[in-house]
């Protein structure tokens, strides 16, 4: 038998370490390094919101996240992936050529334009 609890423990405490920071980051006034951090925030929500078939939420996310840490490339392949599910092909597009100018050589990066290549075409 499984057991949940352990897992929800894990997972839990992986995320208490990103709020303590958040708060050592607030109290500190440090907006540089809170803002990378408030970043990896929105970027993970983004990710639970994508899990979850929030696609409009996950893009809100992943947005907030390339507005404050433009160099977050797993969002803009993110944001890719979800424009191109929308058929959304110009923004899909810019976002995974940002994402490949961050991480040329991101195997999953250059899939994803591929895949996005090839549902353009076939709407041709």
């Amino acid at each position: 038998m499984w057991d949940w609890s352990i897992v929800m423990r894990k997972s839990l405490l992986r995320r208490l370490f990103f709020f303590e920071r958040t708060l050592e980051l607030l109290q500190q006034g440090d907006s540089g390094e809170f803002q990378v951090q408030e970043a990896e925030v929105w970027a993970q929500l983004g990710v639970a919101m994508q899990s979850t078939d929030r696609a409009s939420e996950a893009l809100q996310a992943y947005q907030q996240a390339v507005q404050l840490a433009p160099e977050h490339h797993a969002c803009h392949a993110n944001l890719a992936m979800l424009y191109g599910h929308q058929k959304d092909f110009k923004l899909a597009s810019e976002h995974i050529g940002i994402a490949l100018r961050l991480d040329p050589q991101n195997e999953s990066y250059l899939a994803v334009l591929d895949d996005l290549e090839a549902q353009l075409h076939a709407d041709d």
